[in-house]
């Protein structure tokens, strides 16, 4: 039986918007068809469009891209937790309205909306992240993978959130595109990332199969 599959990245572009002090994206042309064939250049960081944190992005000493294995960018039953118009930061007591999800499941989407605001200048701004407790408790259910629409973790404590969550081994997946096309609240995620060696993050293909 065939499976629904949603794109949950965004394209990559020349010129394309990134966070805040991060590198800027270019695509150049390397060879035209005049040469016989056409390749182009790509530079951007690591961090740019939908992306994936490795542990190294904030713990000095920690695991890079290329030590985790490809199934840990994978989340085989992950639940869609529904915060679409929820104000203000996610906490464990918000988290714990989906228990039952939670102990059922091995990785999160936090589902928000905040997709639509991709592409404008409030997109890296006052975004609802989450709070540091919620790292304890995802690592309590067994979570080794996390999804969000938004940029990074948090707008302002960004460093403490994602210590939190990568000091537990859990992987952060951010900037993921047409979530809210997802309609099943348990779906099989995929975030896999370039072999890019020792490095602190890649750009991913994300999708989910419902």
């Amino acid at each position: 039986m065939s499976r629904n599959v949603i794109d949950l990245s965004y394209t990559v572009e020349h010129a394309m918007e990134v966070f805040p002090a991060d590198p800027p994206v270019g695509i150049l042309k390397h060879h035209c068809y005049k040469n016989g064939y056409f390749v182009s250049q790509i530079i951007m960081g690591t961090h740019s469009g939908t992306h994936v944190d490795a542990p190294v992005h904030k713990l000095p000493e920690t695991r890079s891209i290329t030590d985790l294995k490809v199934e840990q960018y994978i989340g085989w039953q992950t639940a869609v937790l529904d915060f679409t118009g929820h104000e203000g930061e996610i906490t464990r007591a918000d988290c714990l309205k989906y228990e039952d999800m939670l102990d059922a499941c091995d990785a999160v989407i936090f589902k928000t909306g905040w997709e639509k605001k991709f592409g404008t200048a409030v997109f890296f701004q006052d975004y609802g992240g989450l709070h540091e407790e919620v790292a304890l408790l995802l690592e309590e259910k067994g979570i080794h993978l996390i999804g969000l629409e938004t940029p990074s973790v948090h707008p302002a404590r960004h460093q403490e959130v994602h210590e939190e969550l990568l000091k537990r081994n859990i992987l952060i997946v951010e900037s993921l595109a047409h979530v809210s096309a997802i309609t099943k609240p348990v779906v099989e995620l995929h975030a896999v990332p370039l072999k890019l060696k020792n490095l602190d993050g890649s750009p991913v293909r994300a999708y989910a199969l419902e």
